[in-house]
């Protein structure tokens, strides 16, 4: 799973159906920034033993600063970056993840790949699992190997209601695009409270469904 973003809520009913059922939780990236709890969903990473990987909006806050472009993830990154106090737990998360079967990143070539994407010349060696867009799919590349992409557990940008993630069965090796529908009302409303700037939380708004 990734693109957690800050999303303790979303987090906890991702591992609320999947603890005791799976062997291992992998992480792929971007757990903090945006939604309100950046520090706690750090934390609750760590108490469930997953293994966690760098995204590009951890690498900003190790950093100190957010490189893009995107004037509203700048306002996100000045609000929640302040706030943040886990950046030795995240300077260890790995970049990547990889065994006989499978290999987890946060992206692939540092792009963005969607659903439509023209994935028929992409190379990979192994079926590999990826997020950054927080668009879900499986799409078969150059090499008859599947590019998988998680979708998002934090911030769907189609619904906000809607968490994604997958599970990959490493016996058979299938993979499983998995769907939680919840209230993210929840979120805006802590956001409220936070007292995020206006702009963040009319974008929050608009993606609810």
């Amino acid at each position: 799973m990734g693109d957690i973003h800050g999303n303790l809520i979303a987090l906890e009913e991702v591992l609320n159906n999947n603890i005791g059922k799976v062997d291992r939780i992998i992480s792929h990236g971007d757990v903090v920034n945006y939604g309100p709890w950046s520090n706690e969903c750090v934390e609750l990473l760590e108490e469930v033993n997953a293994i966690c990987l760098k995204g590009n909006h951890e690498h900003a806050f190790i950093n100190g600063f957010y490189p893009g472009k995107n004037d509203l993830v700048k306002l996100f990154f000045t609000h929640t970056f302040p706030l943040f106090n886990k950046l030795d737990t995240i300077k260890k998360y790995a970049d990547s993840y990889e065994n006989d079967f499978f290999c987890v990143k946060h992206t692939l070539n540092e792009q963005y790949y969607f659903p439509d994407s023209d994935l028929s010349q992409v190379e990979i060696n192994k079926n590999t699992i990826i997020g950054h867009s927080h668009y879900s799919f499986i799409k078969k590349t150059l090499y008859n190997f599947y590019l998988v992409n998680t979708g998002s557990v934090g911030q769907n940008r189609k619904n906000l209601n809607e968490i994604e993630y997958c599970l990959y069965d490493t016996d058979s090796e299938r993979i499983e695009i998995k769907r939680i529908y919840y209230s993210a009302e929840l979120v805006i409303n802590k956001m409220e409270i936070d007292k995020y700037p206006t702009d963040c939380i009319r974008y929050y708004r608009s993606k609810l469904k």
